[in-house]
């Protein structure tokens, strides 16, 4: 477990040979690390997260991506913009955060660091709720993707929702029109990894609102762009 993790060396190592595993039975990306800084035992996270100062925390981080990297694994920062010690398990409800605008960049200091320290091919987005920030919830929120990871933290990378069938996104509205709003405010891949006859609604709801002008071809094929380009980077397509 990450929380075993004592230093940044040791952090690539297991992301390397893990990675070496992973490539041995045909996987080629995994959801991890974790780069929350959690400090509550009582925290749904605590026993995922690394141990340490936040700046041990990235050094961790940043090793387990470079470890996952030099393996040819496609590794993911999650779960930004970030749940703190406070949070409720956001498989059931949705945690909300009062995180002010002034107390933004010390909130997501780990996400901002690893990111400009690594070449971080992707990043998962938490179902977290910032009402100071935006009203509406991180999966969904054009102003915490669009504008502060993207344009602000100049992300360039593929992002990716945490599963969109958790019981809090869930609550928000509709799967259909909750994955509408999730690709609109900036991510690339919905993560569903339940019911198919899910999978199979969204999917045929996108492809109807690409058909009908609710969602920007042109938005779309960048998004796939972007995907392409990572499978490219990893080998996992030939170019």
């Amino acid at each position: 477990p990450q929380k075993n993790i004592s230093s940044g060396q040791q952090g690539y190592d297991i992301a390397y040979q893990r990675g070496l595993q992973l490539k041995e039975i045909g996987i080629n990306m995994n959801l991890a690390p974790v780069v929350e800084y959690i400090n509550n035992g009582n925290s749904f996270l605590y026993q995922r997260v690394f141990r340490g100062t936040k700046q041990d925390v990235v050094e961790k981080g940043s090793s387990m991506i470079k470890g996952y990297t030099d393996s040819n694994i496609v590794s993911t920062l999650k779960h930004y913009p970030g749940h703190n010690d406070s949070s409720p398990d956001s498989h059931y409800n949705m945690p909300i955060v009062d995180t002010t605008t002034s107390q933004w960049e010390e909130y997501i200091y780990t996400f901002k660091e690893i990111t400009e320290k690594e070449n971080v091919p992707a990043i998962m987005i938490g179902h977290i709720s910032l009402p100071n920030i935006d009203g509406k919830p991180s999966t969904i929120s054009n102003e915490i993707l669009n504008n502060r990871l993207r344009k602000e933290l100049g992300y360039d990378g593929v992002i990716i929702t945490d599963d969109m069938e958790m019981g809090s996104i869930e609550k928000v509205g509709e799967y259909t029109t909750v994955s509408k709003e999730a690709l609109i405010a900036g991510n690339d891949i919905l993560l569903y990894s339940g019911d198919s006859e899910v999978q199979t609604e969204v999917y045929e709801y996108i492809l109807g609102e690409v058909a009908n002008g609710g969602i920007s071809e042109k938005l779309l094929d960048e998004k796939v762009l972007r995907i392409l380009k990572l499978k490219i980077d990893y080998g996992i397509i030939p170019f």
